[in-house]
């Protein structure tokens, strides 16, 4: 899976007649409709990257940041994916301590490594919610899995880590996003701490 990859799916469904909906979009009633979804599970850089990808093709998507990851969701720009006509919400992790406004369950979320209990929901927000996730079609790339093919209406989660790295397998595309990460560390060490205390 790649980047030629990903817009060639896109393309694809589009040239079948879909169309990509936000989740507060979607109509029953209608056919050929995908709530395109994404879990950003490791790096916001390649979240944007696909926002643009995507926003180039006309098509809007739903990004989800994680509450507990090596990025801080308090410090990213959403503008920038909202500015694309993506949606913006939080891709929460249940497992960790969360400080959580109330009013973040009453606008769609995710949940990182759902559990039985989250899945097929009647809590209306959540993109586990029955009518998301089990009246329509679901698939996705956990787990670094071809996604199924779409021919109904369908919730469609891909994770941008498996698509914007280059090709390659799993082991390959974790270690050039370490890459990344260990270039933006180096970065900050350089701008944030003086030369001679680096000697």
């Amino acid at each position: 899976m790649n980047k030629q990859l990903y817009k060639k799916l896109l393309q694809g469904y589009l040239k079948d007649g879909f169309k990509f909906v936000l989740f507060n979009e979607f109509d029953p009633k209608k056919e050929k409709q995908i709530i395109l979804r994404h879990d950003v599970d490791f790096s916001v850089e390649y979240a944007l990257e696909m926002a643009n990808i995507e926003a180039g093709l006309g098509i809007k998507a739903s990004y989800f940041f994680l509450t507990h990851s090596l990025y801080n969701w308090h410090t990213i720009d959403f503008s920038d994916f909202k500015g694309l006509g993506h949606y913006t919400g939080l891709h929460i992790d249940f497992n960790c301590p969360i400080e959580i406004d109330e009013k973040t369950f009453k606008n769609i979320y995710s949940i990182h490594r759902p559990t039985k209990e989250h899945l097929n929901t009647d809590k209306p927000f959540s993109t586990y919610n029955k009518k998301f996730f089990t009246d329509i079609f679901y698939t996705s790339d956990s787990g670094y899995k071809e996604p199924k093919t779409i021919t109904e209406n369908s919730q469609l989660l891909i994770h941008p880590i498996w698509w914007m790295t280059r090709k390659g397998d799993i082991n390959m595309k974790l270690k050039e996003w370490q890459k990344l990460e260990a270039k933006k560390t180096n970065e900050y060490i350089s701008e944030n701490i003086k030369k001679e205390l680096l000697k």
